[in-house]
């Protein structure tokens, strides 16, 4: 089973590192964290909440783990 880092807030869960790097060895190399904070960003370039990713153009290969409480304007960015 996969823990959950709950630091921040029961919606706002970090992928873990080891299922980040196997979906980028899988997939590519990820670029950009569309879901991130500057604690738990995975990629290189990241939105945080104050940026408002989905009021964003994502460009390179980006990766979203967003918050499950509000999941639909992310599934349809």
């Amino acid at each position: 089973m996969i823990k959950q880092d709950r630091s921040t807030s029961e919606v706002d869960f970090r992928t873990p590192p080891d299922l980040f790097e196997a979906l980028n060895e899988e997939f590519g190399t990820f670029t950009l964290d569309v879901a991130a904070s500057d604690e738990n960003h995975l990629a290189p370039a990241y939105f945080t909440v104050e940026q408002n990713a989905l009021e964003k153009v994502w460009v390179g290969k980006a990766w979203c783990n967003p918050p499950y409480n509000k999941i639909m304007p992310w599934i349809k960015k």
